[in-house]
């Protein structure tokens, strides 16, 4: 097995994703790994904002985020969403040559943080590793 060298950390920038973050962090810290943070800002049909708008607001809010995380070195990313989260995060993963995706589920039902990214069938589309961490687990 490869040492994972490139990861991408997903976030909807909750309680429970600076935890999933931190857990990141660690696992980086073992392989000398770099980290991706990513954001994906859906678009919505009533949101009267600009894109430029919704992202310039996603991104301080992603930068205040990753600031929060005590020694978080990363490179962040938003995206703007028109179809769904999952394949924006698979786009991105693929576009940066991630060997791991790190996601965060909470509760047994394994509902994501990302509310409509559902963890099992992500799994399934994902071009290479995935590790989801659940909120028992933190």
């Amino acid at each position: 097995m490869e040492a994972y060298q490139q990861i991408l950390v997903s976030t909807d920038f909750s309680e429970f994703s600076g935890e999933v973050a931190k857990k990141a962090i660690h696992l980086a810290g073992h392989f000398n790994a770099a980290i991706t943070l990513l954001h994906v800002a859906e678009r919505l049909p009533e949101n009267s904002d600009s894109d430029e708008s919704v992202i310039a607001q996603n991104r301080h809010q992603l930068d205040e985020f990753a600031r929060s995380i005590p020694n978080f070195k990363m490179i962040p990313i938003v995206r703007l969403s028109e179809t769904n989260v999952e394949d924006e995060i698979i786009s991105v993963a693929k576009q940066i040559k991630a060997n791991l995706i790190i996601i965060g589920a909470q509760g047994d039902n394994g509902v994501s943080v990302l509310p409509s990214l559902n963890a099992k069938s992500f799994k399934e589309k994902a071009p290479c590793d995935v590790l989801v961490v659940h909120a028992e687990t933190v």
